[in-house]
C-alpha cells in the first residue's frame, strides 16, 4: 500500500538510533530498590533500539505529512532508547520504556523530549511480552514522530493519539535452543542455555 503524502510534506533525516549502555539482549527487572537485573533465562533475540528504528522508519514512511530523506539540510531526528525493563507496580508486571527524541530544526533550534510508555505483561514468561515488547516500540515511535507536528499548546497537554497510520508489528515469542538460527525480522525473545 502506498501512502500518498500531502504537497507540504516534511522531508526528515532519521540520526542514528541508540539505547544507553545497560539495555542490550538481556531482558532487564527492575528490583524493588531501582537496580536493574538480568533474567536468567530470556533475552532479546536482537538490541531493542533496532527495532525502535524500524518502527520509526515504517511511521515516517506510513506518514502522510513526513518524508524520509537522506540531506543535510533538512529536520533530524535522533531516538536515545533511556528505559526498557520490566518492573512490579501494585502487584502487576509492566514493561515500562522510555524514549528521548531530539529534533534538530532546518534552523539548528534543539527540541527534546521524552516519551514513557509502560503496558501490562503476564507475570510468566514469555507470556505475551513479545506482543507487549511490539506495541511498546509502536507507540513510541508514534509520540516522537507525532513530536515535530504539535503545536507549542499541544505540547502542554497530553497525547491523545497519533496521525500516523497504524504500524502493523510483526512480532512473536520462540523458545530458541542452542544452535537454533534466528528468523530475520522477527523481535522474539529466546532462551538462554539455562534448562528448566
Amino acid at each position: 500500500m502506498r501512502i500518498s503524502k500531502a504537497s507540504t510534506v516534511t522531508p526528515i533525516r532519521l540520526l542514528d538510533t541508540e539505547s544507553r549502555g545497560h539495555i542490550g539482549r538481556p531482558v532487564l527487572h527492575q528490583e524493588p530498590n531501582g537496580e536493574l537485573a538480568e533474567d536468567p533465562v530470556w533475552r532479546w533475540s536482537s538490541a531493542p533500539d533496532q527495532y525502535l528504528d524500524t518502527a520509526l522508519r515504517l511511521g515516517i514512511e506510513s506518514s502522510p505529512e513526513m518524508r524520509l530523506v537522506d540531506s543535510g539540510n533538512v529536520a533530524t531526528l535522533a531516538a536515545t532508547l533511556v528505559a526498557w525493563d520490566l518492573n512490579q507496580s501494585s502487584g502487576q508486571m509492566r514493561l515500562t520504556g522510555a524514549v528521548e527524541f531530539q529534533i534538530t530544526g532546518t534552523d539548528r533550534a534543539v527540541h527534546t523530549h521524552v516519551a514513557h510508555i509502560s503496558e501490562p505483561v503476564s507475570a510468566e514468561l514469555p507470556g505475551d511480552l513479545a506482543v507487549i515488547a511490539g506495541k511498546v516500540l509502536h507507540d513510541l515511535a508514534s509520540e516522537g514522530l507525532d513530536g515535530p507536528h504539535r503545536s507549542d499548546d499541544d505540547k502542554n497537554t497530553s497525547r491523545s493519539g497519533t496521525t500516523l497510520t497504524p504500524i502493523h508489528c510483526n512480532l512473536r515469542i520462540q523458545k530458541a535452543s542452542p544452535g537454533q538460527g534466528r528468523v530475520p525480522g522477527a523481535f522474539f525473545l529466546s532462551q538462554s542455555g539455562r534448562s528448566n
